[in-house]
């Protein structure tokens, strides 16, 4: 397969969303307002000893929470309005005609677009929690490193599965779009399944029980939780293979899944109009 149209496309989109710096800006503020807010509230709860024999401790929790803000904007909560409105217009077709795979350009288009304000506000993200507000006799409020080299490089290998998991499950859920040829409720229920099974509402260690266990079995897992395990050191050295092995796992069948839901819903599309 030849990959220069794919390629070229990932660098048109990823170019174009990088000149929305306002916008990256302003999710940028947004993120520190709710990460305080969180590690307030966090804080809170440990001290006053409201979370009974937390499996995590409280500069993990704090750690975690500005890995949920650093990492947020990856979240498939909706379909790209791109689809939406090539559904209600008819210009979905055009993506049928071109001589080249329909799903690729799709992935390479939502990968675009979603890592370039990421890899910014991450960078932020870790430049006022990590260093900032430890500089500032605020550390308690701030990030804390991984505990090795090794374990950070473990964690960049586990953020770049849920970034390819993460834009999966976006060309599926547009995919599912398309098939519905509305995107609404496909909206509806995303939101919150994905905010809270992903770990960005409530840490997933945090959960009573085997519910902590079973959560990181699931594939939404793979975007948030897992990567904050390995960092904070709540997942122990031997675990880490099984989480990672979990995430490759799940970035395999939503391809497939996507694949397939892509195949049959263009076989079956009907265009209205002329």
């Amino acid at each position: 397969m030849n990959i220069l149209p794919y390629t070229a496309a990932f660098r048109a989109w990823f170019h174009t969303a990088m000149q929305y710096r306002v916008a990256t800006l302003t999710s940028f503020i947004a993120r520190l307002w709710f990460g305080l807010v969180y590690v307030e509230i966090f804080h809170a709860l440990y001290s006053n000893n409201l979370i009974h024999q937390p499996p995590i401790g409280i500069s993990q929790a704090v750690t975690y929470v500005w890995l949920q803000q650093a990492l947020i904007r990856l979240q498939p909560v909706s379909c790209d309005p791109e689809v939406a409105n090539s559904i209600r217009t008819g210009t979905i077709v055009y993506d049928r005609v071109r001589p080249i795979d329909t799903y690729t350009l799709w992935y390479a288009r939502s990968l675009a677009k979603n890592l370039g304000p990421v890899l910014i506000i991450f960078s932020l993200i870790v430049l006022f929690a990590g260093l900032i507000l430890p500089a500032a006799g605020l550390g308690l409020w701030g990030m804390s490193p991984p505990e090795s080299l090794s374990r950070y490089m473990l964690f960049i290998i586990s953020a770049i599965l849920g970034i390819l998991t993460a834009t999966a499950l976006a060309v599926l859920m547009d995919t599912l779009g398309a098939a519905l040829l509305s995107p609404a409720g496909i909206n509806a229920m995303a939101f919150t399944l994905v905010i809270f099974l992903s770990g960005s509402y409530i840490p997933l260690p945090l959960l009573p029980g085997i519910w902590s266990t079973l959560s990181v079995l699931q594939p939404l897992a793979s975007l948030i939780d897992i990567p904050s395990r390995i960092f904070t050191s709540s997942a122990t050295t031997s675990a880490i293979p099984y989480l990672i092995a979990v995430q490759v796992f799940w970035l395999f069948v939503t391809v497939v899944l996507g694949r397939w839901a892509m195949d049959r819903t263009m076989t079956r599309l009907q265009i209205q109009g002329g």
